[in-house]
């Protein structure tokens, strides 16, 4: 995890490790782990292994790795955007806590918690300790979170949440975005699913946020051929904006996001 977060800070925001290890055979319970905290933070999200290695395809386990990577395709609309961000601006798809909270000594050396996307904090688990417990202790952030699976608000103090299925993941209040509500058995089919926007408070009851897509396929993006759509929350009204560019045929699934 501190890796990806420090390639995305060097100047390379798409990686990801093979998941399960490239040599050897992790344990079905490792890979589970593994696949949660790659599913979550791993803007290149792949399964891979040495021709030696035993059959790890994810039909051979059970059902918690393929919620891991049904949650992954959800996240499409949020690493998407997030990776546009990236190539505008430089700021890493996936980053460590004290980019966004420089002013708290303690967060500078937690590496277990990274950011994702701007909007989400998740906590994988990398300790076989923590998961003998079947607990993992999350450190405070500042502000407002939110649990990802709950919506519920999580106390500013040190919480020791469950994980016996999934990984802790908290959505940072005043922010806005996009996932899919269901997905298909491909990323194309998965663009033609509804979608769902989050909405998190912060402290004022405000939010922002974005969405971006473009073709998938060309780059045509290059010429100002995408869609973008920004969102607002400020005295209890949500507004949306459009921009898009498409000089020829728009894709069905952004015509659906209108």
């Amino acid at each position: 995890i501190a890796h990806i977060s420090t390639f995305g800070l060097c100047g390379f925001p798409y990686v990801g490790a093979d998941v399960g290890g490239f040599k050897n055979d992790p344990s079905p319970r490792l890979l589970l782990r593994w696949f949660q905290a790659a599913a979550w933070t791993n803007p290149f999200f792949r399964e891979h292994s040495i021709i030696d290695s035993k059959s790890r395809e994810p039909y051979l386990y059970d059902e918690p790795i393929h919620t891991a990577i049904r949650n992954r395709y959800k996240l499409l609309p949020l690493f998407y955007t997030a990776a546009r961000k990236s190539n505008l601006t430089g700021m890493p798809i996936v980053r460590p806590l004290w980019t966004e909270y420089p002013d708290f000594p303690k967060i500078h050396s937690i590496q277990n918690q990274v950011l994702v996307a701007d909007s989400l904090v998740v906590c994988p688990v990398v300790s076989l300790d923590d998961d003998t417990r079947g607990s993992l202790d999350v450190y405070p952030f500042p502000g407002l979170h939110y649990d990802f699976f709950s919506g519920m608000e999580v106390p500013s103090k040190k919480l020791t949440v469950d994980i016996q299925e999934n990984i802790p993941v908290f959505i940072i209040g005043g922010k806005i975005f996009l996932t899919f509500s269901h997905i298909g058995s491909t990323v194309n089919e998965t663009y033609s699913k509804p979608l769902t926007l989050h909405v998190a408070f912060d402290e004022n009851d405000h939010a922002d946020g974005e969405a971006y897509f473009d073709d998938g396929h060309s780059f045509n993006f290059l010429q100002g051929e995408y869609f973008q759509k920004q969102y607002s929350f400020h005295n209890g009204i949500l507004s949306m904006r459009s921009i898009s560019r498409f000089r020829q045929r728009i894709p069905s699934y952004i015509k659906n996001l209108y």
